[in-house]
C-alpha cells in the first residue's frame, strides 16, 4: 500500500512550475521542431497547455514528476491539436466544395488552397470572412452573421459566391490555366 501523498500548496505548486518551466520550454522547442513550419502552436503556448491539463487534479511532488508529466502531456496536446486541424480541413474539403476532395493534405495541395483564399479575400473580404467563421471558426449562419453584423441572406449570399468563385479558382487550377 503505498503512503497518501498530500497536493502541493499553490505556493508550492508555483515554485515546481518554476523550477520546471526552462526544461518544459526546451521539451516544448524540441517537440515543435517535428512539426510543419505552419503550426499554429508556439513552445510557451505548448507548455502551458500541458500544465493546464496536467494540474487538473493530479498531484506533482517534485520538479522532475512535473517534468516527467508535463511531456508526455505536451505529446498529446499536440496529437489533439493535430487532430482539430484534420477534421477542420476534412470539413472544409467535405462541405464547403466538392473540388476540394480532391485535394490532398500534402504541403503544395495546401498552399493551393491558402492562394485560393487569399485571392478570395482580394476580391471579396466578407465572404472570405463567411468562409473563415463558418468552416474555420465551425459557426453556423446565423452566428456568422451575428459576428459580421450583417443579415443571415447576406451570409447566405456571400457563402454561395464564395463556393463559385472557389470553385471556378480551383478548376481553373486543376485545367492548368
Amino acid at each position: 500500500m503505498q503512503p497518501e501523498t498530500k497536493a502541493p500548496t499553490t505556493e508550492e505548486l508555483a515554485r515546481l512550475i518554476e523550477e520546471a518551466y526552462v526544461e518544459l520550454r526546451e521539451i516544448a522547442t524540441r517537440l515543435m521542431r517535428n512539426e510543419r513550419d505552419s503550426h499554429t502552436l508556439q513552445p510557451t503556448a505548448l507548455v502551458n497547455e500541458a500544465l493546464l491539463r496536467l494540474l487538473d487534479g493530479k498531484t506533482v511532488e517534485s520538479p522532475r514528476s512535473l517534468v516527467a508529466l508535463a511531456a508526455r502531456k505536451m505529446r498529446h496536446v499536440l496529437i489533439d491539436h493535430g487532430r482539430r486541424v484534420q477534421a477542420r480541413r476534412r470539413a472544409l474539403k467535405a462541405d464547403l466544395l466538392p473540388e476540394l476532395r480532391g485535394l490532398s493534405d500534402r504541403p503544395d495541395d495546401l498552399l493551393v488552397m491558402e492562394d485560393c483564399l487569399d485571392r478570395l479575400g482580394q476580391v471579396d473580404e466578407r465572404a472570405l470572412r463567411v468562409v473563415e467563421l463558418r468552416f474555420f471558426g465551425g459557426l453556423t449562419s446565423e452566428q456568422t452573421a451575428a459576428v459580421l453584423e450583417i443579415s443571415n441572406s447576406t451570409v447566405e449570399r456571400e457563402w454561395q459566391f464564395a463556393r463559385t468563385w472557389l470553385a471556378r479558382e480551383l478548376g481553373n487550377r486543376s485545367s492548368g490555366s
